[in-house]
């Protein structure tokens, strides 16, 4: 049976890439979420090891998670814990729903504007992403824009 699983994640993997990033945010939105959210990073590492990911990449993966602000971290002894971060379980929650609720609210014609002000290139683009997330999207350097959604 594990012989018939490892061929089918192969294939799976050969059809269309994975980003490994993308990935261990999908098993953390997905799956652990809703678990406690918190996993050891050996065990993470031996579940993604037959879908072709190094121990490096998703060390590097779950470390860039931690530093965007998805994950936190907890070090017992050796081992170091990653669970989902309060400002990542709000983030998750917000996906959860853009992905999973069925229907999509209406729209009255309405928008939502946003200018970043900001001098900051790191800060302007770190906002762009985090909007991007809501639904805006860019209308020019500056301006952000989102369809203002009615409740239904």
């Amino acid at each position: 049976m594990e012989n018939k699983l490892n061929q089918f994640i192969q294939h799976a993997i050969a059809s269309q890439p994975i980003s490994g990033t993308s990935l261990i945010s999908s098993l953390y939105g997905d799956a652990l979420h809703h678990r406690g959210g918190e996993v050891w990073l050996g065990s993470l590492t031996k579940l993604l090891e037959p879908m072709g990911f190094t121990d490096r990449f998703v060390r590097t993966s779950v470390f860039r998670l931690q530093k965007e602000g998805w994950l936190d971290v907890e070090k017992i002894g050796r081992r170091s814990y990653y669970r989902i971060s309060e400002r990542g379980q709000s983030r998750f929650r917000r996906a959860e729903n853009k992905i999973y609720l069925a229907g999509q609210p209406d729209w009255d014609g309405k928008w939502d504007l946003l200018l970043l002000e900001t001098a900051d290139k790191d800060e302007k683009v770190r906002l762009k992403k985090e909007l991007s997330w809501l639904g805006f999207g860019q209308f020019n350097t500056s301006l952000m824009a989102a369809p203002q959604l009615c409740p239904k």
